[in-house]
């Protein structure tokens, strides 16, 4: 049987590989489209495969289909080569699945030439074996596949960070079609706010990104400053930098760089009709000398090939980097409403979801449910835990409104941009009067800071009366969601957190949390209640278990009366009565006798104001942690869907060039 299969795939192997390719490309194509989107694992997993396979694919069947064109009854797979060296150079919306392929690009362009070489190769052994149209129409493919090669290689030393630095002052002489909003209040309609996205992008978006030095009024020019001349809500202000979000994200990880130029579209608008006069000649050439089942694969090819390639032409078309190049090319325009019209043009905003992390809910956490259990057998417990304990909020209006409030606010004073990038708290904690009283739960490394705030919120907002009550106001929610939040960036994404990552700290305090629940929470017969209902019943039904298993515990949603209970526990136990134990965990004694302050302050101001002090400091951390954070990480972020630090980051570079009306709540841009 082995025997059996080993020669089935000697004689047909070529042929599979060149079906897989295509298959590898429509997977690519498909879920590239999405990967910004904060894709599940399963998706980027199957994403990455097909990223790795389709190059892998390619190479090996070019490699091996020298030796098969030896057979007589296969000539036509020499035919094949080119249409490889096609798929070789990837789909338009993805290059590089992560910046270390840019940074790699001269590999890259190695691996190319050899490719063409041989490639051309099998182009001229086979010049007198399958007849002259044929060998025609085999040059016309490889015409097309190397440019395509070459210009995927090309994609990726445009995007390489160094040469967009380089190449920075030519890309801000660029002109656009600038917005030109319809009335000062009402709201800018989202192709006018996307054509000002496209105007600012070199000059504060890629400028910020590569720049050591933030963009100054000066350094973006008259027409730049020109487009923003008009009165820009809160809401559009945000959405603006979303979408340039995504056009940073186009630049770093697809062909946009080198598409939207006059090759790119003459690139784009000759494939289609090239692959159409190579099929013609196909046909003219007869196919009863060649191999049936190679037939079909060669019109299978011709086929994918012309779908990919149209595909292409009018995602081009469809582009707001078109529609943003129109005032150079004035042919432009109405191809780009024709494609818009048949709603092929790609989506250029970037999705707004915020990840949370609750320390509370993951100590209070069922650690004898069977998945946890596997996973502690296996050497996996810190993964599991991290993983499926994790949550994300996709409805973050209110959370965005708080937040640019909050830097709009401080903007207003002078040099408040370096106030934006050093301060953690301080300015709220001084304004507020609480900076004498606080002050040791901002400093030293940024990691226990938000270790310590988000114990003492997550028990202020358990046991303050009247921030129960108003549990659905847009503050309280505000505050939680930046609790977790900044946690989660802790937990999950610690590279895009300035400081030290003080590992030990996180686990001393989990393990000091978790002693607390099992010595006094775990026996309360309502939380046990509570806890058991979601995880014995039915722990061995078939269908339940698997949901149990694989699916998210949301921190937001789950285990709400056990982190009650243990926010009471630790606000008993105050620093004077911590046992020796759990003195030993700096990060949860400090968070107690924060919480206890808090909730004694509360007692002497309204509630409104105490949730505003909070609410500040965690603004504050968020800016903080966005703009120490390296660029470097926030451009590797993008490619798993971006972070709202990412966002804040931008914002204030934005915010912090035009002034901002805040009795209108807007940006003002004189």
């Amino acid at each position: 049987m082995a025997r059996r299969l080993m020669d089935l795939w000697n004689e047909w192997e070529i042929q599979i590989l060149v079906l897989v390719s295509y298959t590898l490309q429509v997977i690519l194509v498909a879920l590239a489209r999405n990967r910004r989107l904060q894709a599940s694992a399963v998706r980027r997993l199957v994403l990455w495969l097909a990223y790795l396979l389709a190059d892998s694919a390619g190479l090996y069947a070019i490699g091996h289909i020298s030796l098969s064109s030896r057979l007589p009854e296969h000539r036509l797979v020499t035919f094949w080569a080119p249409f490889l060296l096609l798929n070789l150079g990837g789909p338009d919306n993805i290059t590089a699945y992560s910046l270390d392929d840019n940074r790699l690009w001269l590999r890259h362009m190695l691996t190319m030439v050899v490719q063409v070489l041989g490639a051309a190769y099998i182009v001229y052994m086979s010049a007198t074996a399958n007849g002259t149209f044929v060998f025609i129409a085999s040059l016309l493919m490889f015409t097309v596949g190397a440019v395509k090669y070459g210009e995927r290689t090309w994609a990726l030393k445009r995007a390489n960070l160094e040469s967009i630095r380089s190449s920075l002052n030519k890309a801000c002489g660029k002109e656009y079609c600038y917005a030109k909003p319809k009335g000062a209040k009402g709201k800018i309609d989202d192709e006018a706010l996307q054509m000002t996205a496209h105007s600012l992008f070199y000059t504060i978006c890629m400028q910020a990104l590569v720049s050591s030095s933030s963009p100054t009024k000066t350094s973006l020019g008259e027409d730049s400053v020109h487009v923003m001349k008009y009165t820009f809500g809160w809401q559009d202000m945000w959405k603006m930098v979303e979408m340039e979000l995504a056009l940073m994200y186009d630049i770093l990880y697809t062909k946009a760089a080198v598409i939207h130029t006059w090759s790119g579209y003459c690139i784009r608008a000759i494939s289609p009709l090239i692959i159409t006069a190579a099929f013609l000649l196909f046909q003219f050439s007869g196919e009863d000398s060649y191999n049936k089942m190679d037939v079909v694969v060669t019109y299978v090819s011709f086929c994918g090939a012309f779908i990919l390639e149209l595909s292409s032409l009018l995602g081009a078309m469809g582009s707001s980097w078109t529609r943003a190049g129109e005032g150079q090319r004035a042919w432009l325009p109405r191809l780009h409403r024709c494609v818009n019209y048949i709603k092929l043009g790609n989506h250029t905003r970037w999705p707004s979801t915020i990840g949370q992390y609750n320390l509370l809910h993951l100590s209070t956490r069922d650690t004898n449910e069977l998945g946890s259990r596997a996973a502690k057998k296996i050497g996996l417990e810190d993964w599991w835990n991290k993983q499926h304990n994790k949550g994300k909020l996709t409805s973050t209006v209110d959370v965005n409104k708080l937040v640019f409030k909050h830097i709009s606010r401080t903007l207003e004073n002078e040099d408040s941009l370096d106030v934006l990038r050093k301060e953690r708290g301080r300015v709220t904690l001084e304004r507020s009067g609480l900076y004498d009283d606080l002050h040791r739960t901002i400093e030293g490394e940024f990691h226990g800071g938000i270790i310590t705030w988000h114990i003492a919120t997550d028990v202020f907002l358990c046991k303050s009366k009247q921030a129960r009550g108003q549990d659905a106001t847009p503050i309280v929610n505000a505050v939680r969601t930046l609790s977790n939040y900044m946690m989660f960036l802790l937990v999950a994404r610690p590279y895009m957190l300035p400081g030290l990552v003080l590992q030990s700290l996180y686990e001393q305090t989990c393990n000091g949390l978790l002693d607390l629940w099992h010595q006094d929470g775990s026996t309360d017969t309502d939380c046990q209640a509570s806890s058991h209902s979601l995880s014995r019943p039915n722990s061995w039904n078939l269908i339940y278990l698997p949901k149990k298993i694989f699916q998210a515990d949301d921190p937001n949603s789950s285990r709400l009366p056990e982190r009650e209970k243990l926010a009471q526990i630790l606000l008993n136990r105050n620093a004077g009565s911590l046992n020796d134990n759990t003195a030993r965990k700096p990060g949860l004694v400090l968070a107690a006798q924060l919480a206890d302050k808090l909730l004694a302050k509360e007692m002497e101001m309204d509630v409104p104001d105490m949730l505003d002090v909070i609410l500040g400091v965690w603004v504050e951390m968020l800016c903080y942690a966005a703009n120490r954070c390296s660029k470097d990480a926030h451009a590797r972020q993008l490619n798993s869907g971006g972070e709202l630090t990412t966002i804040v980051w931008l914002l204030t570079e934005h915010a912090a060039l035009f002034p901002v009306d805040e009795s209108r709540n807007c940006a003002l841009i004189e």
